[in-house]
């Protein structure tokens, strides 16, 4: 009888076993199922529909995670390679005016006349739309500004140019901008939100335009390739207040930075030297805040 009772026993906690091994086992199947997006969801800056995977949302996205050309990246100086060979990027830009979109990922700025265009390599590239992004996508030195700027132009043959342009916090506010920074969006727009006064970029862009240009993609899904990036060293300057008003919307905007690989990064002779301008104070004096200043 006593053998039969520890055959017993035995039994039972060999049923207490598998049923302990069942239930794990499930909840690890679960818990691996609900890492995998849902196919078709809209692509966001986190959880589920984050940048990593961004790839697995949809097909067209793969550059997302395959792609040797991807953006943002981190500007290294000591990979910087200044050229006389490199021809000064020409900006045309004239006052005009701006419709304002919220489209869920950032707040776009589209022109409502045309005109505005720069100049490459002898080609011609007309603006498209300006966007934010908080905090600044591309890095400089390993840090991260407060915000960044991103003027997008096509050429005919339909490749991309973008202007990136740091943005870092001043007491003053960033003047050009005042009405935009006024009347961002806070919903997303079914339709634009005209602005009532027009904006010169050129007033907007800082006065030493040195920049440093490598071959990317977009930095949003699908992630294509082949856009020409140029990007600013010197930042402009914008207020705690303006800041705050588009961290109150859009919250975090940002792609981690990318893998360089054996890119390489450009500059006109003398941006390696180029002393970067540190944000005024209302006094007039300056506030040492630049990651440059940083090293």
């Amino acid at each position: 009888m006593g053998k039969v009772k520890k055959v017993m026993n035995r039994i039972a906690m060999f049923v207490v076993f598998l049923m302990v091994a069942v239930v794990i086992n499930g909840c690890a199947f679960f818990k691996k199922e609900a890492t995998v997006p849902p196919v078709g969801a809209n692509w966001s800056y986190s959880g589920l529909t984050s940048p990593e995977h961004w790839h697995q949302l949809d097909a067209k996205n793969k550059l997302c995670d395959k792609g040797f050309q991807q953006s943002p990246i981190d500007i290294m100086e000591r990979d910087v390679e200044e050229t006389k060979k490199l021809k000064k990027m020409e900006i045309n830009y004239h006052p005009s005016f701006f419709s304002l979109e919220n489209n869920g990922h950032t707040i776009e700025a589209n022109p409502v006349t045309s005109g505005n265009k720069i100049l490459i390599d002898g080609t011609s590239y007309a603006l498209q739309q300006f966007h934010f992004h908080i905090p600044s996508e591309h890095q400089f030195k390993g840090k991260a500004f407060d915000m960044e700027m991103h003027l997008v132009h096509k050429n005919q043959a339909g490749n991309l140019a973008v202007i990136a342009v740091f943005m870092t916090v001043s007491e003053n506010d960033n003047e050009p901008f005042l009405e935009l920074f006024q009347h961002l969006p806070i919903e997303e727009t079914k339709k634009d939100v005209p602005m009532k006064y027009a904006i010169d970029l050129n007033s907007v862009l800082p006065l030493k335009k040195f920049a440093y240009r490598y071959p990317g993609s977009l930095t949003t899904p699908p992630c294509s390739e082949g856009v020409t990036w140029i990007i600013m060293k010197q930042p402009i300057f914008l207020s705690g207040e303006q800041l705050v008003e588009f961290r109150n919307i859009i919250h975090h905007n940002a792609r981690p930075i990318q893998l360089r690989y054996w890119r390489r990064i450009f500059a006109e002779p003398g941006t390696k030297d180029m002393t970067v301008e540190t944000p005024p104070t209302a006094d007039g004096q300056s506030i040492d805040s630049s990651p440059s200043a940083a090293e």
